[in-house]
């Protein structure tokens, strides 16, 4: 339904080329310009808002659910169910040359891309208990990193000579810790307990966590150097607390974030430095995320949403 039609106006030239548009939409992306739950919710969206840049890169009923990495050479590694496990996948921006990564039949969550895009740094159960592993993209050889206690969310800046990390301490809290990829001891990054993943910046300066404020709000506590900040960055109240998703923008002191304002989820832009307003990056009008991640050069944003029925990896391209 063009605009014409929804505001009971004359049809003519316009409306014929609003329908084809949105055939040459579908077409190219697989999905349509203007979606929603409800006939309300796709009629606001047509005459108001502009269709998200978003291409499908995989079909899969629940790619990416556990995870999502950029790899330098702008391809995706995402997690995948086969023959019903968890394994790494591999597939160029445009869903082109799949390839899957690991046959061990494991479960394997949130991968990350190390090492200059020479290693895969993932979580497994591989040997009972959630710990780090390393995959060399090139052997195909993954080596166990870590032997603490449920270590999950493996996170590292763009050289990834390092990789940062949750896990559990001996009191039962969990914390973020830090470790050389290429092995040795972790330590401990802060005292502060961490109720999300880490979110490592680009340049690798910044590492930023989720942790409870004194106002028993969720925060994010900045570690800037190897300095942690003296003050907490507040998220928004209608943060998203299903996922927790937040991402440092590469090239910005800004973090992107999952937040759920306009009742549904969408992404939205935050400089916690600048005091800046918060501006809306995605305009979905229905589905949920299960993950985001932007690409080094901040030009796409890979992301894994959909519904509980239905997810497949996405991108986006955020170039203006």
């Amino acid at each position: 339904m063009s605009p014409e039609q929804v505001r009971g106006r004359e049809l003519g030239a316009r409306s014929d080329l609003f329908s084809f548009g949105v055939v040459l939409y579908e077409m190219a992306t697989g999905q349509l310009p203007f979606r929603g739950d409800t006939s309300g919710v796709i009629t606001e969206a047509i005459l108001n808002r502009a269709p998200d840049k978003a291409k499908q890169a995989s079909s899969g009923r629940e790619d990416g659910v556990w995870g999502l990495a950029w790899t330098p050479g702008d391809q995706i590694v995402y997690t995948a169910l086969d023959s019903g496990h968890w394994d790494l996948f591999l597939v160029d921006a445009d869903g082109a040359n799949v390839r899957q990564l690991i046959f061990d039949g494991h479960y394997l969550e949130w991968p990350t891309v190390c090492d200059r895009g020479r290693a895969v740094v993932y979580s497994s159960n591989f040997d009972g208990a959630g710990h780090l592993w390393k995959l060399d993209l090139h052997s195909g050889v993954s080596t166990k990193l870590t032997n603490g206690s449920s270590e999950v969310q493996p996170a590292c800046d763009a050289a990834g000579e390092s990789v940062v990390y949750r896990a559990q301490a001996p009191n039962g809290s969990s914390y973020i810790f830090k470790l050389p990829i290429s092995g040795g001891a972790p330590v401990q990054v802060s005292d502060r307990i961490a109720i999300a993943e880490p979110m490592v910046s680009y340049d690798g300066q910044q590492i930023a966590f989720q942790s409870t404020g004194r106002n028993g709000r969720i925060v994010a506590v900045n570690i800037e150097a190897g300095v942690e900040s003296k003050s907490d960055l507040d998220l928004a109240e209608t943060f998203d607390p299903t996922g927790r998703l937040a991402r440092w923008i590469p090239g910005e002191r800004a973090v992107a974030f999952v937040d759920i304002r306009s009742s549904v989820p969408n992404l939205w832009k935050k400089q916690p430095m600048a005091g800046a307003p918060e501006t809306q990056l995605t305009h979905f009008t229905s589905g949920i995320f299960w993950d985001f991640r932007y690409a080094p050069d901040g030009k796409y944003v890979a992301m894994a949403r959909g519904s509980n029925k239905s997810d497949a990896v996405r991108f986006s391209d955020t170039s203006k």
